[in-house]
């Protein structure tokens, strides 16, 4: 005998568990469940007794620890069973919809699912519209109440008329004229289209109505019998009393008198599943003999009654199905539903849209704005001994009274090699200086004394402080005529000291850079006024135009191809790193499994969802960074993209890996934001990889930005192309982290079946 063969389902030996060492808990006991065709069975037991567990492990949404399930005739997930797949329909006990959608979106939504076409589902839309009062059509299903959200919940079931119905609490919640009407309907699918269908139900006595009921309690089956012989048998007038009798002296399970698996019928043995007399009777069903004379058990079939006498004879009847669409079919109906799904469902969030949209440009141009651009507003504190030693406070009362300080060329004669000799008036020098001072930079704020300015810089209220020497002019000047012939502590009457606040790197350098280039700027003004040689005063050091870059590079341009790319990757997995733990949460991942959906069709629609918002956040990226900020760009502009766009998928398996690895939201939230600071810390986007420690360095070079941004900068800055290795490795690897994440996750949702 091939075993289910006269059942629509058939559980033999049924274990599951959960957990491990001493916290296993073993929700189904060696459980045997035998379903007939064409028949309602209803599965009763209190919340947390295996019901669940037992329809998941019939829909082949889980695995046995032991024991065997057959459903159809053949074992779920085996080619051609159709299980999971269009021969089935199933109701979780959650609602398991899609809020973003309208109840005619959601009927097409798994119509698509099993390969019908728009015309057959929208026939059956209206005969389900009239069979269970849905609400309007073009309703969100999120606005609905609960029992309108299970009457779709189960429209959604019926809308593919499978062969077996399983539903889990299908009535909850409904009034009781709806109630009726469904079990009435059940009834008749059973009786005229010789459907199957489970049922288990939080109201008893409404099981009435099954051929079968299973009482199930501590993963066990108490009894399985007709309602009929369950209530003789016991002698009760309720199918609740007959399960607390059963439930104060849990046994052997009760399958009926004598033989828990055989009732005699006189002329021979029959399977119990065939021995629930108001089935037989209700649906004028026929027995089959075999070729002895006997009623055969291994041969009985349920025939209708307009079978032919031929057929009933042969013992060969199958009942007629629909014919499932083929493979291509139902790839195209899987993808079209899930993508049409996963678009509405992120159009129709505002709060979605403007992330996906908005977010970016702010993103780029706050940093863009707030990053790179010199300081502003700094005090810088001085003192200046050579104005007080003048009766003066400031620069200004001096210009006013004497005119502009600096240095005045009053002729004289050339010497042997043509340079002119003669006199060159110096003044204040030490006002002329502070004048090529960038005053946007740092405003000046004048002390008598050292102290008092230093103090200042203590209190953190200055960004450094300068001393002026009460003959600085006249010691500059010396230096400039009479270098060598000045004694140490002399050169030294002619410098500027200077004390800084270097607590703050960034600050500190820029000033000090600032303070060096001004000083530049006013010796060589104030040579050439002399008719002197300025390079006299410059460091015997000369720079030429960069190989590569700007010679005042901003760092924001040094920044800016790490941060494009950081951004876009978090960008992406932020969008997908709670999409699947979502629909599981929900119940849709494993509806959509039941329907026939794969793992690889379910990941590859989210890919091209994704994949699209990642292109517009990517463009309005890059628009914002190229053509409002102007940052540079000698390379070619589609390696940028191209690289931009690869790290984007990546940054989108990362969050389809860490949304099928975390069980939760907020476990999920958690993975991403713990791997966002080493990603951008070590990634070379705020200090280059040199920078760092020999081992941290090989760390970061393991991580899926770090390679792209140094290929990223040397397409932008240095403008190199593909050939080059150091752009090519940054596509590579890259490529390779997409690669093994999407594997993994493949391998993963496949462990967890």
């Amino acid at each position: 005998m091939e075993a289910g063969g006269v059942d629509a389902v058939c559980v033999r030996g049924a274990c599951k568990a959960y957990g491990s060492g001493r916290r296993v808990l073993n929700v189904l006991d060696k459980l045997d469940m035998s379903v007939p065709k064409g028949s309602i069975y209803g599965l009763l037991g209190a919340s947390g007794c295996g019901k669940t567990t037992l329809l998941s492990c019939t829909v082949g949404r889980r695995r046995l620890d032991g024991g065997e399930v057959w459903v159809l005739g053949g074992r779920p997930g085996e080619p051609g069973s159709g299980v999971p797949g269009p021969r089935i329909g199933y109701m979780p006990q959650e609602v398991a919809l899609v809020g973003e959608l309208t109840v005619r979106e959601t009927l097409l939504y798994f119509g698509w699912l099993f390969g019908m076409s728009d015309e057959q589902i929208g026939e059956r839309i209206s005969f389900l519209q009239q069979l269970l009062d849905l609400p309007p059509l073009n309703k969100f299903v999120k606005l609905l109440s609960g029992g309108q959200q299970r009457r779709v919940s189960f429209a959604a079931a019926l809308v593919h008329d499978p062969e077996l119905l399983i539903l889990d609490e299908p009535t909850v919640g409904l009034d009781p004229i709806l109630r009726q009407a469904i079990w009435d309907y059940l009834v008749t699918i059973t009786r005229d289209d010789h459907k199957t269908v489970i049922i288990t139900t939080h109201y008893i006595e409404e099981a009435r109505q099954a051929h079968t009921i299973g009482l199930m309690r501590a993963g066990r089956l108490l009894a399985e019998d007709s309602p009929a012989q369950l209530l003789g048998r016991y002698g009760s007038a309720t199918l609740e009393d007959v399960f607390l009798i059963l439930s104060s002296n849990q046994g052997p399970v009760d399958q009926g008198p004598e033989d828990p698996g055989m009732v005699d019928h006189g002329a021979g043995s029959l399977p119990m599943a065939s021995s629930k007399e108001a089935l037989h009777q209700s649906n004028g069903d026929v027995m089959v003999a075999n070729g002895n004379g006997h009623t055969d058990s291994l041969a009985l079939q349920r025939l209708p009654v307009n079978a032919s006498a031929a057929t009933a004879a042969s013992g060969s009847y199958v009942y007629p199905t629909r014919p499932t669409p083929p493979m291509s079919a139902m790839f195209k109906g899987h993808i079209k539903a899930l993508l049409v799904k996963s678009f509405l469902r992120i159009l129709r969030h505002l709060g979605a849209l403007g992330f996906i949209f908005i977010f970016p440009v702010l993103e780029v141009g706050v940093f863009f704005t707030a990053i790179g651009g010199d300081p502003q507003g700094l005090q810088l504190g001085v003192v200046n001994d050579e104005l007080y030693a003048a009766n003066m406070s400031n620069c200004a009362q001096y210009r006013a009274q004497y005119g502009a300080p600096g240095s005045v060329y009053t002729g004289g004669t050339e010497d042997d090699y043509g340079a002119p000799v003669g006199n060159c008036t110096v003044r204040m020098l030490s006002c002329a200086f502070l004048e090529y001072l960038d005053p946007r930079m740092a405003y000046q704020v004048f002390y008598e004394k050292r102290e008092d300015a230093l103090e200042v810089t203590r209190k953190g209220h200055s960004i450094g402080v300068l001393h002026f020497g009460p003959n600085f002019t006249e010691w500059l000047d010396a230096r400039r005529r009479y270098g060598s012939e000045l004694a140490p502590e002399e050169v030294d009457l002619g410098e500027i000291p200077i004390w800084m606040d270097m607590s703050n790197r960034q600050l500190g350098t820029i000033m000090t850079k600032s303070i060096i280039d001004s000083y530049h700027a006013f010796s060589k003004d104030l040579l050439s006024r002399c008719h002197a040689n300025p390079k006299i005063g410059e460091i015997p050091v000369h720079f030429e135009d960069p190989v590569y870059g700007a010679e005042n590079p901003d760092f924001a341009v040094f920044a800016a191809p790490g941060i494009i790319l950081t951004m876009i990757f978090f960008l992406t997995t932020g969008l997908t790193a709670t999409v699947m733990i979502t629909e599981r949460q929900e119940g849709l991942w494993d509806r959509s499994l039941v329907a026939g959906v794969t793992a690889w069709e379910s990941l590859l629609a989210h890919v091209v969802t994704q994949g699209v918002l990642m292109g517009i956040q990517a463009g309005l990226a890059l628009i914002m960074m190229f053509l409002v900020f102007k940052v540079p760009c000698v390379g070619y502009m589609g390696d940028v993209v191209s690289l931009v766009f690869i790290t984007g998928m990546t940054g989108m398996c990362f969050g389809f890996f860490v949304s099928v690895s975390c069980q939760t939201v907020t476990s999920a939230n958690f993975m991403s934001l713990g791997s966002f600071y080493p990603i951008i810390l070590l990634s070379g986007v705020i200090w280059p990889l040199e920078g760092m420690s020999t081992i941290l360095r090989w760390i970061a070079l393991c991580l899926p930005t770090t390679l792209s941004t140094t290929s990223l900068r040397n397409i932008m800055l240095r403008g190199w192309g593909l050939s080059k290795p150091e752009v090519y490795i940054g596509f590579l690897v890259t490529g390779i982290w997409a690669a093994v994440l999407i594997t993994m996750c493949m391998i993963i949702l496949k462990y967890r079946k």
